[in-house]
């Protein structure tokens, strides 16, 4: 067996062994809300309960199987739709739905036979549905497999189709949360990439209306990433006038108007959509999210620990690297990858939620790591020359392989969310798979806890009501030597009947001030530092538990005699208000 087809079944085994260990069927964000939620939403409303205008028998259903509240007769209010006079408009474009339709059939024939509401979102959907995405990234790296073949040979191509498909958040996407888009778009531009090369050898009209298939679906899927049309125009160009030449040629064939056909005919089932519901045949459903093309997030994006890119997926600078090692034969890929990639990153990080909830590591990336796949094993072809390069490449292959399945670990375990984690907690945890209160504390303040002491004393000290409403406790840093110190505020809390919200919660709040202007502010959440058995996480929170929480935080360098601490509870949800007693502020020296 040739080792890229290997490599490409080893990827095909791990998805699907990861797909049923984490088993997310069982708990699908389908049923819960979300992205995953928004792309399937069409097939239940469009073959089972025949309400695309409004949706109300699909959110009704879906409730039903997630055991919450459902009427079908009441006006719905879900993010993944709004209201357009007496409609709901999904605002997701349906290119996954259509992707998705073969598994919804199938799901749709056997429920009946199995025993399952033919609802849409009984279990069997659920599980059909997701691993539809599994399936689909496999193929994926049949055609990345076929187009690295062109230009590597087989020990190359095994090692990056490897480090692409369990080193990067392509692996989190095809095997955890796999009810999302990006698994789809990567296969279908790798899909897009071999196309294209076999569009410039051969410019006939099968390959024609294949490119334009490819585009279409992801201009569908993405109407922002309709540059993707640029991979097979670019493609092969080495400058500016033999662009030109290429083009003046390519529109004399009857090919290239093929291809633009298709693309065009994958754009009419969102036009006829959005003209059903709301008489235009272009709509934007995002309505009030929107784009920020004037302050991009660029340099958080890609290095920032709120899901940037390279700290979750640091291979990713291999390939980065790679660019410049683009010669002989692969300049061909140079004015694609140099065009396309810039223009990408510039419009994924100006999107208002420019670090992409739900994810591991920046998600929109994954669509373009077909086309980094090439200068990643050029990369890789250098450093695979002399047995010492080769086994530091293995180790450094196999480390980014573990972080990566550690990474996903940690998410399944409630150890890591990326979204609003932080430098200091992803190093304290890499490779943890068992997280303590110190960790948790840490994801929310962004500062180690000091391991000893040698001394404390309290500051202030007051009491709460009944309500669990405290005074705010304050006092006056009167000495040169507290600069070596920390300040710790405690309180005793029990949770009995709140539920926990990262998003909406109670925090503990530790404010230094400098002549009236705040120097350092430093919070924790309250409920998911309680726990009855020792063990933590992010999302977990006891009920019916009871204890003192409490955090430390290092005085600031520009600290001054005179300067007020103060420690206080802070709400940003009136109906999450756990029972709080007594309120600590003390100083802590080493």
């Amino acid at each position: 067996m040739r080792k890229s087809t290997f490599a490409v079944i080893a990827i095909a085994i791990v998805y699907t062994s990861s797909f049923y260990y984490y088993g997310m069927w069982k708990t699908s964000t389908i049923l819960y809300g979300g992205d995953a939620f928004g792309y399937y939403a069409y097939l239940p409303a469009l073959f089972i309960h025949h309400d695309i205008d409004n949706l109300k028998k699909s959110v009704y259903y879906r409730n039903i199987e997630a055991g919450q509240q459902a009427d079908s007769t009441q006006h719905i209010q879900i993010e993944e739709a709004h209201a357009y006079k007496d409609r709901q408009v999904i605002k997701y474009t349906c290119g996954i739905a259509l992707l998705e339709t073969p598994a919804f059939l199938l799901a749709h024939w056997l429920a009946p036979w199995l025993g399952y509401q033919p609802t849409g979102y009984s279990t069997i959907y659920l599980f059909f549905i997701l691993f539809n995405n599994v399936f689909f990234s496999v193929v994926g790296f049949l055609f990345l497999r076929k187009v690295l073949l062109v230009y590597y040979n087989e020990t190359i191509v095994a090692i990056t189709l490897l480090l692409i498909g369990i080193g990067t958040n392509l692996y989190f996407f095809s095997s955890y949360n796999t009810g999302m888009s990006h698994g789809y778009l990567f296969t279908l531009y790798a899909a897009l990439l071999y196309f294209s090369v076999r569009y410039f050898d051969n410019s006939s009209i099968a390959n024609g209306l294949a490119t334009g298939l490819c585009c279409g679906l992801i201009t569908l899927i993405r109407p922002n990433e309709m540059y993707c049309v640029l991979v097979p125009i670019l493609y092969g160009s080495l400058s500016a006038k033999q662009l030109l030449g290429r083009l003046t040629i390519l529109l004399k064939k009857p090919s290239a108007y093929f291809a633009i056909a298709a693309f065009a005919i994958c754009t009419i089932p969102q036009v006829l959509y959005w003209y059903k519901l709301t008489g235009s045949p272009f709509y934007y459903s995002y309505t009030t999210e929107s784009f920020d093309f004037r302050h991009p997030k660029i340099i958080d994006g890609l290095f920032g620990y709120k899901n940037g890119w390279f700290p979750y997926t640091p291979v990713m600078l291999l390939a980065i690297l790679g660019i410049l090692m683009l010669k002989d034969n692969l300049k061909k890929w140079v004015l694609p990858i140099a065009v396309i990639l810039p223009i990408h990153i510039y419009i994924i990080y100006s999107w208002w939620c420019w670090f992409y909830m739900g994810g591991l590591g920046s998600r929109p990336m994954i669509e373009m790591y077909a086309l980094l796949a090439i200068p990643l094993a050029a990369t890789i072809q250098l450093l695979w020359r002399s047995v010492l390069f080769k086994i530091a490449t293995s180790l450094v292959g196999i480390i980014l392989i573990t972080h990566q399945l550690s990474l996903t670990y940690q998410r399944y375990a409630n150890i890591m969310w990326s979204e609003d984690s932080n430098a200091t907690h992803y190093w304290q945890t890499l490779f943890k798979h068992k997280t303590d209160i110190n960790d948790i504390i840490v994801y929310d303040t962004n500062e180690r806890q000091p391991t000893q002491t040698n001394s404390k004393a309290l500051l202030a000290q007051v009491a709460c009501n009944e309500q669990g409403v405290c005074e705010t406790a304050v006092a006056v840093l009167n000495q040169k030597q507290y600069l070596s110190g920390w300040i710790r505020a405690t309180c005793k809390v029990c949770n009995t009947t709140a539920a926990f919200d990262m998003y909406h919660y109670a925090a503990l709040v530790i404010e230094i001030k400098h002549d009236g202007q705040v120097i350092k502010r430093k919070q924790i959440r309250l409920l998911n530092k309680l726990s009855s058995d020792g063990t933590y996480g992010i999302w977990r929170a006891d009920f019916n538990t009871c204890g003192e929480v409490g955090f430390c935080t290092k005085i600031p360098k520009n600290y001054a005699t005179g300067d007020t601490v103060m420690a206080y509870i802070k709400y940003s949800a009136d109906d999450i208000k756990p029972n709080i007693s007594t309120l600590k502020l003390e100083i802590m020296m080493k």
